[in-house]
């Protein structure tokens, strides 16, 4: 039978690799044998220096230097070893085996080198004196502030011929190995070829897509592949059906949904869109096309090109001349490439303004039969005798012309989205502020501490807005606490500049933590009512700082205080 094309490249390829695992096997033994011979030659050669280091302490002590030359030469040591004395300037006072008065000056050998630095130095080399690879440990001895040398030295030569005979007897062993092999894959090769044109003829249909028909192998050592192919043929038709019924849907879903969505990968190329985006840019062919030869309104394409620079989600509302939209970006994170969605938020804005508008209009339509009636109740206060109802009725037209005034404040900063910032000293600000209060607090009894952390207290920043911002979290500090300190705290860095409301008041219950923003929301509505609060201060505080584009924290426990910390940036950026 002819081998097929697969079992040809199937035998070459492990022919190859059989080869290559022989070759590496070789280089790594002689390495690696070489190195442990080395390292094993290197031990013995130090314990040779380190045994007579004494020996020339003790010659150089009693001035007796001129006899280690015969010292060394008598040390009886093992064939091929050589033991070399060295001082600090390089010149040769003994050596057990040449005449060391025609021998170099030594102080420029590499092994010579590292010991003067009192380091064990070490070298393999050719050398010329004996015209052989040696092996040299350089051992340093101080002795009397003087540095001495000693060398011993092993030729390789013996070391080669060890190891060349090793190398000889691995490569033997393992070219009869590579041989067995060879022979067995070969006889191998025969009882495999069968199954394995089966297992091609299976994938080959899988791959067009035939999953009906199912193969049987003969040979024992397939059969379990023989099993999971015809599994996995069964599992890969089950997939493309779930795809094909998931695309469907999905193809379902994004055709009727109102919203624009197309994805962008990272070279600025629309790899999918949908119906909608067709309809809103008003162009047909666009798949695989750039954005921005498709796309043309400005605010869309800057935030494109920003978007597809970062990776987290992000969101901005545009203005059409049809409407107003929201686009947000998210990251698909396989592809990294971008999805982008265009909402259309028209009736949304449309309801906010129709809020903003009733809110507004219906405040002022109050305000001035509220004030009438509020003239009255003062101009009838002196004629009626029971002025305790009278003053009830006064108490409360002043809560109502109260809650309108801030509804109108509320109105005018969502109506207005831009702020007068400018420089101002917040000290000076705050101290007028206090003025105020002063009497209030002294009433109470309470403790009002300053803590300016900052020489420079000048800050950008809206001063009006910041005024409304500093009077409500104050009043609010001192309605809430009945004894105590009030303290207001300031710092700034190079981005930010700091504040902090402080008290010792009743404290804000966990529960209620997320929730003192909203309108009308109050913690103790009997004593809201009591000071004459409205439950619209601290929006109208969080709304001042979302102008500002800074962050207000609460920090609080029941019973024992509240902090509020402002954070207002002092170098504004664009959305």
């Amino acid at each position: 039978m002819k081998r097929s094309n697969l079992e040809k490249r199937l035998i070459r390829q492990i022919l190859i690799s059989l080869l290559i695992s022989f070759i590496f096997i070789i280089s790594v033994s002689t390495f690696y044998i070489r190195r442990e011979f080395i390292k094993s030659y290197e031990l013995n050669l130090i314990m040779i220096a380190n045994s007579i280091s004494e020996e020339i302490k003790k010659f150089h002590k009693e001035n007796r230097i001129n006899e280690i030359d015969s010292f060394i030469k008598s040390i009886k040591i093992l064939e091929g070893y050589r033991i070399t004395i060295i001082d600090e300037n390089g010149v040769v006072l003994g050596d057990s085996i040449f005449n060391i008065e025609f021998m170099d000056n030594h102080k420029s050998r590499p092994e010579v080198i590292e010991a003067l630095n009192e380091k064990i130095g070490k070298s393999i080399r050719f050398s010329t004196t004996t015209n052989e690879d040696m092996l040299y440990i350089a051992v340093p001895i101080n002795i009397d502030n003087k540095k001495v040398v000693i060398r011993t030295s092993l030729s390789l030569k013996e070391l080669n011929r060890v190891i060349f005979t090793l190398i000889s007897e691995i490569t033997t062993i393992s070219i009869i190995s590579f041989l067995i092999g060879f022979y067995i894959l070969y006889l191998y090769s025969k009882k495999i070829r069968e199954s394995l044109n089966l297992i091609n003829l299976k994938i080959s249909k899988i791959i067009k897509g035939e999953f009906k028909d199912k193969i049987i192998l003969k040979n024992e050592e397939f059969k379990e592949i023989d099993e999971n192919i015809n599994i996995l043929g069964e599992k890969i038709e089950n997939l493309l059906d779930q795809v094909d019924i998931n695309k469907d849907r999905l193809n379902s879903i994004l055709t009727s949904t109102d919203e624009v969505i197309f994805v962008v990968d990272q070279q600025g190329i629309i790899t999918f869109a949908n119906k909608k985006f067709e309809e809103f840019f008003n162009e047909k062919n666009f798949i695989n096309k750039y954005y921005w030869s498709i796309i043309k309104d400005l605010d869309i394409l800057t935030f494109i090109e920003n978007g597809l620079k970062r990776d987290f989600f992000e969101k901005k509302e545009f203005e059409k001349l049809n409407g107003f939209y929201l686009i947000s970006k998210s990251l698909i994170d396989k592809t990294k490439e971008r999805i982008f969605t265009i909402f259309d938020i028209t009736s949304i804005k449309k309801f906010e303004e129709i809020k903003r508008d009733f809110v507004k209009d219906a405040s002022h339509e109050l305000k001035t039969p509220i004030t009438v009636i509020k003239g009255f109740i003062e101009t009838i206060e002196n004629e009626v005798k029971n002025k305790k109802y009278i003053e009830i009725i006064k108490r409360n037209i002043d809560r109502m012309i109260n809650i309108i005034n801030d509804l109108l404040t509320l109105s005018k900063l969502e109506e207005k989205k831009e702020i007068e910032m400018k420089e101002f000293d917040f000290k000076k600000t705050l101290q007028n502020i206090l003025k105020i209060f002063e009497e209030k607090i002294k009433n109470k009894g309470l403790d009002l501490i300053l803590d300016i952390k900052t020489k420079d207290t000048t800050i950008l920043g809206d001063e009006f807005k910041i005024e409304q911002v500093l009077i409500n979290l104050i009043d609010n500090a001192i309605n809430y606490t009945d004894s105590g300190y009030i303290k207001i705290s300031f710092y700034k860095d190079m981005e930010n500049a700091y504040f902090e409301i402080e008290d010792s008041g009743i404290g804000i219950p966990k529960e209620s933590l997320n929730r003192i923003f909203e309108r009308f929301y109050v913690v103790d509505k009997s004593r809201s009512r009591k000071s004459g609060g409205t439950g619209l201060g601290l929006s109208i505080v969080k709304h001042i700082i979302i102008l500002h584009k800074g962050k207000i924290e609460v920090e609080s426990e029941l019973g024992k205080g509240t902090k509020f910390k402002i954070t207002l940036p002092q170098k504004l950026t664009e959305n």
